[in-house]
């Protein structure tokens, strides 16, 4: 079990259950949410304007139904601070890129890890000290985009297309 505060998918993935008008009863949609999302869906909802500096987006018309656009986020950026203290007297940061079917960390060590959800959804075999130096690169610098992009660019930066050798072939 992953303890709160690991970029693993036990501590950041969750099931969001809601309902309300519009919303067919049994309706399930697979798309990278963020809790920012919240926000934008209930000022739709409530028909009212979000500013242009908010990085999230509003669920309502996946939730209702349709797919999701184009332009959707391709992957989520996760950040964890250095915290509490563990037994080698420092518990270390990270910063994370979940995609649909992968997940890259890079702690603050200098320690990469990806894993290839499509076969490993576990997150047991980390495969970084097999990828190439240029996928591990253009990761780190996506990270990089996303950790220090000023308002208004994080939307156009989550949803570039990643690099397809991210992931090995299967």
């Amino acid at each position: 079990m992953q303890e709160k505060g690991s970029a693993y998918s036990g501590s950041t993935v969750s099931l969001v259950v809601k309902r309300g008008p519009g919303l067919a009863p049994g309706t399930t949609v697979d798309v990278h949410g963020l809790l920012a999302d919240h926000a934008s869906s209930f000022a739709e909802s409530a028909t009212a304007s979000v500013p242009d500096f908010v990085d999230s987006r509003s669920l309502v018309s996946i939730l209702a139904g349709n797919p999701a656009r184009p332009d959707w986020r391709q992957v989520v950026l996760i950040e964890h601070a250095e915290s509490e203290l563990d037994a080698t007297g420092r518990k270390p940061g990270w910063v994370a890129l979940r995609g649909s079917d992968f997940l890259y960390t890079l702690n603050n060590t200098g320690e990469q890890e990806q894993y290839d959800l499509r076969v490993d959804p576990a997150e047991a075999g980390n495969f970084a000290a097999t990828s190439s130096g240029t996928t591990l690169a253009a990761l780190t610098t996506r990270a990089a985009q996303m950790r220090t992009c000023k308002v208004g660019a994080f939307r156009s930066i989550e949803r570039e297309p990643l690099p397809p050798e991210i992931l090995p072939a299967s």
